[in-house]
């Protein structure tokens, strides 16, 4: 999957060369490695490429390509040597085909590209639109089979604990380009040559200059962003003994390993076997939207990955398919671009716990409570062992649960059978095709809980779980005092990361509006001002949610909180789905249980 960002091939004066390269003329031609064929010399090629032509424009090549020359701001200068065979072959395949739709380029973005629906006719509901075959897919298994992993493994004993599966299609493909000579490279080699140089992911934070960092102020993305970039580092300085010194630089590596982190596709090639990253070319050059307009998988039948169109499309329209359901900082971060509005926006906080004040980075998003979060699982389960820790919690959150924690967790299975060729899951024991129900209760599974997962006894075994571990569980509502509690911690980190920004949300909106106006707008601080726009919206709609806890639980009886009259009275209820959602399937059923405990309280002290 790509940013959609490349650069455009470009023209020079050539000068005079050998016969057997270049023409002995002195004029304006398009130079392409390989067989060095020249354009304007060969009619029949021209006709042969047809509407084809715009390809070449996208076509970049590796970062410290002694042919690529930029000037003074690093912009690529003069041209850009590109194989005139690479898309031509992988068009010309049978194992990949585009049906209805061409590969252009992309408005609003310099050398950018994307999948245009052709000009002579529409695309109907469930067209397949592009179709690779196997063969033409680079899986994680065959970049781990090969031999720069298996010197990787070799010189390194603790490979397994580094060696993520971009990193070793990254050092695969570097591999095959070193080896690759002007004549003769293999597809892979080809394949990488189609991806972008450094310069084209520029707008990922780690390349911003310190006046465009400023943008970022009070935000946690300059410290994950040098996070990213201190992992990458590491990651070269591990596999940097497989080149001699000089042949790959760090800025080459960095535009490999980019390009393969933002084009990469979870795939199941088969149908008991586990899912496999992988790499493709033409996969990789529709952009992001939701909704998407196509939707991609790969086809157990045909042994092909496959593109297809979830709507009709008119002529001459994008094809857009989904990156995923992530927040603005992760697209930002791997990808270099940032949504106008995005629902999945998410911002990490640092909150303290217990008497130590000991600090933990939670990630807060919308919508957490009711599906819990990794953030609210550990917010849950750390609080009810900060219950027994000093006598002011203990009196804020009630009496402590008579119920083992045990009882409030769910854990995921992982465990499947095998039945009439179908793949379900196991459920207590019991086989059902019904769908995946994915998270059971402890010790009611006939001993399948997962091994790697031990329940927390303290809350210092809460603060060492991991985010793999974390992942794996989730915690119900224990009670509506622990609850009020969480949302009152949640509230107090959220108003203390809004005041480390240098401006309100509203003093946004405001450059925002003199943005739009403005045609010469840096495309970074419009993301910028888009990413800090989405976590404010985040942390004030979580002190909103505690604020609504709050009035609901001053309220006199649960019936008088109908939804009518806190449509009318609460804004966030009315606005925000997710907070109607949390009312609903968590603060609404704990109400209720208070509502009887008190009932219940009041006709025993009558009697």
């Amino acid at each position: 999957m790509t940013d959609g960002h490349g650069p455009t091939l470009r023209r020079r004066e050539t000068q005079k060369t050998s016969p057997t390269t270049f023409q002995e003329q002195n004029r304006k031609v398009y130079i392409f490695s390989g067989d060095l064929t020249q354009e304007k010399s060969n009619p029949g090629l021209k006709e042969k490429l047809g509407n084809r032509r715009k390809i070449l424009n996208l076509l970049p090549r590796m970062a410290d390509d002694p042919c690529q020359k930029t000037d003074s701001s690093g912009e690529p200068k003069g041209v850009i040597d590109v194989s005139l065979g690479v898309i031509e072959r992988f068009l010309a395949s049978p194992d990949i085909t585009l049906e209805g739709c061409k590969i252009d380029s992309a408005p609003g973005m310099e050398g950018g590209r994307g999948i245009y629906v052709k000009e002579d006719g529409e695309v109907k509901e469930g067209t397949c639109l592009v179709r690779i075959g196997l063969r033409h897919i680079l899986t994680e298994s065959i970049a781990r089979a090969s031999l720069p992993c298996d010197r990787i493994r070799r010189y390194h004993k603790n490979a397994n604990e580094f060696l993520n599966a971009p990193l070793a299609i990254t050092s695969f493909l570097l591999d095959q380009v070193l080896k690759a000579s002007p004549h003769k490279k293999s597809q892979w080699a080809e394949m990488a040559s189609l991806y972008p140089t450094i310069n084209q992911f520029s707008t990922i934070p780690f390349f911003w200059t310190s006046e465009e960092k400023e943008w970022l102020k009070g935000s946690p993305m300059i410290l994950a962003a040098k996070r990213r970039l201190d992992s990458l580092k590491d990651e070269y300085n591990k596999v940097s003994f497989l080149w001699e010194k000089g042949h790959v630089s760090f800025d080459r590596f960095l535009a490999m390993r980019l390009s393969v982190g933002s084009r990469c596709f979870s795939l199941r090639l088969s149908a008991n076997g586990p899912s496999e990253t992988a790499c493709m070319a033409v996969a990789d050059m529709p952009n992001h939207n939701r909704p998407s307009d196509a939707g991609w998988t790969y086809d157990l039948k045909s042994k092909s990955f496959t593109i297809k169109a979830r709507r009709s499309l008119k002529p001459k329209s994008q094809v857009f398919i989904s990156y995923g359901q992530k927040p603005n900082s992760d697209f930002l971060l791997y990808y270099g671009f940032c949504l106008e509005s995005n629902l999945r926006d998410s911002v990490e906080v640092k909150m303290h716990f217990g008497p130590l004040c000991i600090p933990k980075p939670i990630v807060l998003s919308r919508n957490s409570q009711k599906v819990p979060t990794v953030g609210f699982t550990l917010l849950r389960m750390a609080t009810f062992f900060m219950m027994d820790l000093s006598d002011k919690l203990r009196n804020i959150s009630g009496k402590s649960p008579k119920k083992p924690l045990s009882h409030y967790l769910r854990f995921r299975s992982k465990k499947r059978c095998q039945e009439k060729g179908k793949t379900v899951n196991v459920n207590n024991g019991k086989k059902s095709d019904k769908g995946p129900t994915r998270w059971f209760r402890f010790g009611n599974t006939d001993g399948n809980e997962p091994k790697n997962i031990k329940l927390p006894q303290c809350l210092s075994h809460v603060l060492m779980m991991g985010e793999k571990t974390l992942k794996d569980l989730r915690c119900r509502p224990i009670s509506l005092k622990n609850e009020l509690y969480i949302l009152q911690m949640v509230a107090r980190a959220s108003t203390y990361a809004l005041k480390r920004y240098p401006t309100s949300l509203e003093d946004d909106r405001k450059i925002k509006c003199r943005m739009h106006s403005d045609a010469r707008v840096n495309p970074k601080h419009l993301f910028a001002l888009r990413l800090r726009m989405g976590e404010k919206r985040v942390l004030k709609w979580h002190i909103d949610l505690e604020a609504f806890a709050r009035r609901c639980v001053s309220a006199k009886t649960i019936h008088n909180l109908t939804d009518e009259k806190l449509v009318k009275s609460e804004e966030i209820f009315s606005k925000s789905s997710s907070a109607r959602k949390y009312f609903h399937c968590v603060l609404k059923p704990l109400l209720v249980i208070e509502e009887k405990r008190r009932s219940l309280g009041s006709t025993s002290s009558r009697a």
